[in-house]
């Protein structure tokens, strides 16, 4: 499989083709076009970082990130969730499915609206993973929502939390500035 190649099955993968799906999977050259098209997808998300209108740093950091929690990290976490509910596919072929879904994410390089449009993408994304995992993992529909949907929900939670203990945080921080007659606490 070729560089041109990996981008039509990212395609048809975005369009909920099953067999695009398991012959991205079961292809083991197209574990670096994988590679390659979450490194594209970070970077050019990445870019546009801090607001500014052109970010090497963000670029950079965006693809390395992207690689690691957009490929390794999270592919692993759905790939676990995949497995608990009596999934059958492999890590490799789950990775390969899920990162060449990652081409419509180069719509971020659109200065604006590119950014908008990714996001929007992203959703799109968890109705990708429910077919991935029941044509990788070869999931009845029921499971292979639940595969993609508990880990979403533990990581809202998360982030809720975060949220909740950081707006904690700051507020006990802004009590004590106010109960210091204008003195932060140190």
């Amino acid at each position: 499989m070729g560089f041109v190649d990996s981008i039509k099955k990212g395609w048809d993968i975005f369009t909920l083709k099953q067999s695009a799906m398991t012959d991205v999977a079961k292809d083991s050259s197209a574990t670096g076009w994988a590679f390659l098209i979450l490194a594209i997808a970070g970077a050019v998300g990445g870019m546009w970082a801090a607001g500014t209108l052109f970010s090497i740093s963000g670029l950079i950091t965006g693809a390395i990130g992207t690689v690691i929690f957009g490929g390794f990290v999270w592919v692993g976490i759905m790939h676990l969730f995949a497995k608990m509910f009596g999934g059958t596919g492999t890590y490799m072929g789950y990775f390969r499915g899920s990162s060449h879904y990652y081409v419509m994410m180069w719509i971020a390089v659109i200065p604006v609206v590119g950014p908008i449009i990714s996001s929007l993408l992203s959703l799109w994304g968890i109705v990708v993973n429910v077919f991935l995992m029941k044509s990788i993992h070869q999931l009845p529909t029921g499971k292979a929502v639940a595969a993609v949907l508990i880990p979403i929900a533990i990581l809202f939670v998360l982030f809720l939390l975060l949220a909740a203990m950081l707006v904690a945080i700051l507020g006990a921080g802004y009590l004590g500035y106010l109960g210091g007659a204008g003195k932060l606490p140190i």
